[in-house]
């Protein structure tokens, strides 16, 4: 059985980094980017984030001693920092957080992806086809 491909930094989508570059770790900036985006882009701008985060939700990421929403929160937060802080993790594993630091800013953009989904189109991210993108 051959392994499933594992998402790097380099898979996503070409505005994937600089998007959360612009976005800089503010939900409502978040917002207004997602706003212009259409329901593709979206669609696969939520895969990338959900595929990126899921790679370092598992050791050598993720702390042995991690509960698993400890684990998820700190993955979600780690994308949300940017292309840099997510590099260096994922090239250093040692490097992870172990807890969420006390500046807690991004850790909400998965949370806000749903909601201009849902606000633009009435559907939940989470029960779209992600591979239709």
């Amino acid at each position: 059985m051959t392994e499933p491909a594992r998402t790097t930094p380099d898979s996503v989508a070409g505005n994937f980094w600089p998007l959360l570059r612009q976005a800089d770790r503010d939900d409502g900036r978040l917002r207004e980017l997602l706003a212009e985006l259409s329901r593709a882009e979206l669609i696969r701008f939520y895969r990338d984030y959900v595929q990126l985060a899921g790679e370092l939700r598992e050791p050598p990421y993720a702390a042995a001693e991690s509960s698993q929403d400890a684990a998820e929160d700190i993955a979600w937060w780690v994308v949300a920092q940017g292309e840099q802080t997510y590099r260096r993790i994922y090239d250093h594993p040692e490097q992870t957080p172990t807890q969420l630091p006390r500046d807690r800013a991004g850790l909400g953009f998965i949370s806000q992806l749903g909601d201009v989904f849902f606000e633009r189109f009435g559907e939940e991210l989470t029960s779209v086809d992600l591979g239709q993108v």
